[in-house]
């Protein structure tokens, strides 16, 4: 999708990409409105010589907001949002100080997780303008979301079957990146999934990796069926791309057992320390145990630790320390089961942020509060102004 483009900006080759006599201004048509191609000619076009007319570019907010940047930078460019974008080269760029828009294909993972788990959950710098389609989804099965003004408060109320028929496509449309997402949230849903990928071929690689977690599905055509099925409580999974891995993660979470997963190298294309995000929220999830390579070595460190353990523990002791453990739960108003990729059980409730610049914690009455909203509402919000 892009090579061929850049070769009209007078690149001369495809593999290593020169422009011994400077990019020049051009007329384009992409094939496919691609995201990461629409991205890439708009920023080797903004230092081109001359006009370049890029046309059936993608709309998406991530596209809208890098235009933002670079015209802050000094890039002359119009039509971002719409089908065609025009660009007026100019010699050089200045630096700026500049905040990207929120990761919403994030946010979503992150609603999934609570979804699946049951949990509640506070987001910081929430991309609500992008997450309607996805938000009106997952209400359906019972997840409430309040809005507010620097974030969103989403927490699992109560379990509803629901019949989901989705089909994904470019933006506006509901986005292909969430499909992964969206089946992962509905891995405890009684009812029936359905969603249509009308953008990439092969998307459905998680299909076998999800039958291995008790699920059933299957794929007809470019159409994904799923339904929830028997309880497995140990596989070993592999991811094989980003959001599929993704969505593995998030699957895991929500079923009781002992899970591994390889191919994280995919996932940290996406995420950054995916381990550590989910911790924060109660996650039980091993770290040495992302990285695949390292997995023989942990067990074996494990197996030897354990070989030396001084003495065994009592069942009276475990009981107190059961016991205790329940009553400090209660107190912070939070009951957390560990859930993760090699030891996964369900998160009942989550009350931490999800945001790498700082945490909270909601008090008792802030919860209560948000609990005692009418149940039969599918989606709520609160006007901030």
């Amino acid at each position: 999708i892009c090579f061929k483009p850049l070769q009209s900006l007078n690149v001369d080759d495809k593999i290593v990409v020169t422009a011994p006599h400077g990019l020049k201004g051009t007329q384009f048509r992409l094939k496919l409105p691609s995201v990461g191609a629409t991205q890439t000619l708009i920023m080797a076009a903004a230092t081109a010589d001359g006009i370049t007319i890029l046309r059936n570019c993608a709309k998406e907010p991530e596209v809208v907001d890098l235009v933002r940047f670079l015209r802050r930078a000094g890039a002359r460019i119009t039509g971002a949002g719409r089908g065609e974008i025009i660009v007026q080269g100019v010699k050089c760029l200045e630096g700026v100080e500049y905040t990207p828009v929120p990761d919403r294909i994030f946010a979503a993972t992150v609603l999934s997780a609570v979804n699946a788990c049951r949990g509640a959950v506070y987001i910081k710098n929430y991309p609500a303008a992008y997450m309607t389609a996805f938000e009106k989804l997952l209400c359906q099965t019972g997840l409430k979301i309040l809005h507010l003004a620097e974030g969103a408060f989403a927490v699992k109320l109560f379990d509803r079957a629901a019949d989901i028929n989705i089909h994904t496509g470019y933006y506006p449309a509901f986005s292909t990146d969430m499909g992964p997402l969206l089946s992962s949230a509905l891995v405890n849903n009684n009812g029936t999934l359905r969603l249509k990928e009308n953008v990439f071929e092969n998307r459905f690689s998680y299909r076998k990796e999800f039958e291995k977690l008790g699920l059933c599905c299957r794929v007809e055509d470019n159409e994904y069926f799923q339904t929830a099925g028997k309880d497995i409580y140990k596989a070993e999974l592999k991811a094989s791309d980003l959001r599929a891995g993704a969505a593995l993660v998030v699957a895991a979470l929500a079923k009781k057992g002992r899970f591994t997963i390889e191919g994280v190298e995919y996932i940290d294309r996406g995420y950054e320390k995916t381990e550590k995000i989910f911790s924060a929220l109660g996650g039980d999830i091993g770290e040495k145990l992302l990285n695949s390579r390292n997995s023989a070595k942990v067990n074996k460190r494990k197996k030897a630790a354990a070989a030396q353990s001084p003495k065994r523990v009592s069942r009276r002791t475990l009981r107190r320390r059961l016991l205790v453990k329940r009553i400090i739960g209660a107190l912070l108003g939070a009951v957390i089961i560990g859930a993760s990729f090699y030891a996964s059980a369900k998160l009942l409730f989550i009350v931490k942020t999800v945001n790498v610049s700082g945490s909270q914690i909601f008090t008792a009455e802030e919860i209560t509060e948000f609990m005692n909203i009418p149940m039969e509402e599918s989606m709520f919000r609160v006007d901030t102004d």
